[in-house]
């Protein structure tokens, strides 16, 4: 975890997701050549998104007027996630969480929809777009997860 307020943990996490990210390049560049694509990959990219939101909490809580650009490439890479991996479940409960934060509620029921779970699942998924759902007064909206 990031710390409020040191630089020196937000920049050490700034070169983890700059090295995780060449990491990926490289994979990419190799099953791009004719080679099997590697499996690795998604994990590469889902810690990258995952440290990613962590250094926009730290952020956010040293410097709250600078914005969100961790939390935006954060989804921009989860977006690049799922469009390369379309049935990868973990992008997509990422890409609901990630446009619950950015108060993005259509955006975030719409992938809600598309983990297309069923009967007792929402039981125990409906929480993830409920608070949301709720902080942001999406009231009609409502109805169609509780």
């Amino acid at each position: 975890r990031y710390e409020v307020g040191d630089e020196t943990l937000l920049s050490d996490a700034a070169a983890e997701v700059d090295a995780l990210l060449a990491q990926s390049k490289q994979l990419l560049e190799a099953s791009g050549s004719g080679g099997q694509p590697d499996a690795t990959l998604p994990d590469f990219m889902l810690l990258v998104i995952v440290t990613l939101v962590d250094m926009d909490r730290a952020a956010c809580r040293a410097r709250p007027a600078e914005g969100r650009r961790y939390l935006l490439d954060a989804l921009a890479l989860a977006e690049d996630g799922i469009a390369r991996y379309p049935r990868l479940f973990q992008f997509k409960v990422l890409l609901v969480l990630l446009n619950g934060l950015l108060g993005l509620t259509g955006s975030m029921l719409k992938w809600y929809q598309q983990m297309d779970i069923k009967n007792v699942q929402h039981e125990s998924l409906s929480f993830l777009v409920f608070d949301q759902l709720c902080a942001f007064g999406n009231v009609d909206a409502l109805r169609g997860v509780a």
